[in-house]
């Protein structure tokens, strides 16, 4: 009965969930478990293989959908046409199939997701991030943190360093370790980068006499072009040249994750460590600021609020602001952003969009519904002489919102249930008679939990 048990409550969190993100106008759409897996290499890149349950069929290669947004990019740009962009608002739910490095033998997990797409304004993020504080709320999850980043806000601090853009990717894609391990370990792995690339460059250099000849020619020397050689010799002269700026990037890096984000002037510390010139990361911090007071404005906005300055999703993907929800032991519970860029990708028009995914098992490990208490079906014992009585008593409290379910009391039972209909039209609880003028007594008892069997 265990896992029966963990499965209602699971699909009670979800309709809860839904039911919230209905109230939003956002409409409920089904979605093929299998897919093209072109369609999410499209949106994760080639490196997100090795995480899709991929198999081929009549010469195609399908894959188990790992989540909705693609689908519903998919969906969109299927549906529009060039100048006829509108906008949608849409929701997803059920199962997502991912081979998880954190957890081996798990691989379905469930979601709720929700994609307002076609709307380019902040008030879009604003809409998506209050959505996601409803949902959440209405899942039972009421202690929660919100970070709110920007992948603009990052790529314009890099840019401002004049890195090109396999470098600024490099620190991008080691943010991460810049958090757990250091700043001196992020600078050892550019260094022994920088090395294999002075391998290179030894080579090149032995083999200099050939190179000269090839230079002048237009044969191909190891595979490789005379125009090729020319780039490559070109960007390692500019890598090597780069280390100082990458410092000063990590430094300024370490300073904004170093910023204690609880802070209520976290905001101001964070613009204090930009530069001048970082035109683009401050107008990015702008935004969040802006984004933050509006999401304050809500009634059900987060205990917390929080800067993330070196919030890191997905690079590949995002393209402007990004955020996440924990619960206060610090679980990741939902989290999504803005991705401008897939639709178009999938063939479809430009359409700006912004997304959230709800992560299910996490959420029911932090909701105060997850222990079914409030949610057991009140038992409702009847006879064929109160079978009436009861089908009365049941309609009135489903339709309160209660869950009722019949068992039949025979004559020789001798055991005293807790809720029993009588022939008379009354109810019989807790040693008492309840008429049917005494309905609201009676709801009242079952809000409070105390209409199951003793």
């Amino acid at each position: 009965m265990p896992y029966i048990n963990s499965q209602v409550q699971m699909f009670r969190l979800i309709e809860a969930v839904q039911a919230e993100i209905d109230r939003f106008g956002y409409q409920r759409l089904e979605t093929q478990i299998l897919q093209p897996a072109d369609l999410f290499l499209t949106k994760a890149g080639d490196q997100f293989i090795q995480r899709l349950f991929t198999f081929e069929r009549f010469g195609r290669q399908l894959a188990l959908r790992p989540e909705f947004t693609a689908t519903a990019a998919k969906a969109y740009a299927e549906m529009q046409s060039p100048g006829m962009a509108s906008i949608a608002r849409w929701q997803f739910a059920g199962s997502v199939f991912e081979d998880s490095l954190d957890s081996a033998d798990v691989y379905q997990r469930y979601s709720v997701g929700a994609e307002l797409i076609g709307w380019g304004s902040w008030l879009a993020d604003a809409e998506v991030i209050v959505l996601g504080c409803a949902g959440l709320h209405a899942a039972g999850c009421n202690d929660i943190r919100l970070a709110i980043g920007s992948v603009q806000f990052l790529r314009g601090l890099l840019e401002s360093y004049e890195l090109d853009p396999r470098t600024a990717q490099f620190v991008l894609d080691h943010l991460h370790h810049l958090t757990t391990d250091g700043k001196a370990f992020v600078l050892e792995r550019f260094d022994k980068l920088s090395a294999i690339r002075s391998i290179e460059s030894d080579f090149v250099q032995k083999n200099s006499g050939e190179l000269t000849a090839l230079l002048e020619s237009e044969t191909s020397f190891a595979g490789r072009s005379r125009e090729d050689i020319l780039r490559r010799l070109k960007r390692k002269s500019e890598r090597a040249a780069l280390r100082g700026q990458v410092v000063q990037a990590l430094d300024q890096l370490e300073y904004l994750q170093e910023i204690d984000r609880s802070n209520p002037n976290a905001p101001q510390v964070v613009r204090a460590g930009l530069l001048d010139h970082q035109a683009t990361a401050h107008r990015a911090l702008d935004q969040i600021e802006s984004l933050i007071e509006l999401v304050k404005s809500y009634d059900q906005s987060p205990q917390q609020i929080e800067v993330h300055p070196l919030l890191a999703r997905d690079w590949n993907y995002y393209t402007d602001i990004v955020f996440e929800f924990r619960g206060m032991t610090g679980g990741l519970i939902a989290g999504g952003g803005r991705y401008n860029e897939l639709a178009r990708l999938l063939g479809g028009v430009h359409a700006p969009a912004v997304g959230i995914a709800f992560y299910m098992e996490n959420i029911i490990r932090q909701s105060a519904l997850a222990d079914g208490s409030s949610t057991n079906p009140v038992t409702l014992w009847l006879d064929e002489d109160s079978a009436k009585t009861a089908v009365w008593w049941a309609s009135e409290m489903r339709a309160a919102g209660c869950s009722v379910i019949f068992k039949e009391r025979t004559a020789g039972d001798a055991r005293m249930p807790g809720v029993i209909a009588e022939g008379d039209g009354t109810l019989r609880c807790k040693g008492e008679k309840y008429s049917m003028a005494r309905l609201a007594d009676v709801l009242e008892l079952a809000e409070e939990g105390q209409l199951h069997d003793d």
